[in-house]
């Protein structure tokens, strides 16, 4: 990818999948941030969240689940 100029950046702080740090063939970088965002925000739905945690056995580990994907996605999202 260096080769091709594919690189955007070199920053290490940057490279966190929240920011794209290469340009992929077939798309360009601002395409794979918009994918990107679009799948975060239907994985972190709060509808989603809830639903997931509804699969973890004990009460105490869905509670657990739920406050941890929950505070992420308030967080972070």
């Amino acid at each position: 990818m260096d080769d091709a100029g594919r690189m955007l950046t070199r920053d290490w702080n940057l490279y966190d999948t929240r920011h794209v740090v290469f340009e992929p063939r077939g798309m360009t970088a601002e395409e794979l941030k918009a994918g990107y965002d679009s799948a975060y925000e239907q994985f972190y739905r709060w509808s989603a969240i809830i639903r997931s945690s509804l699969f973890h056995g004990k009460t105490k580990h869905k509670l657990k689940h739920f406050f941890y994907a929950g505070g992420w996605k308030k967080c972070f999202s």
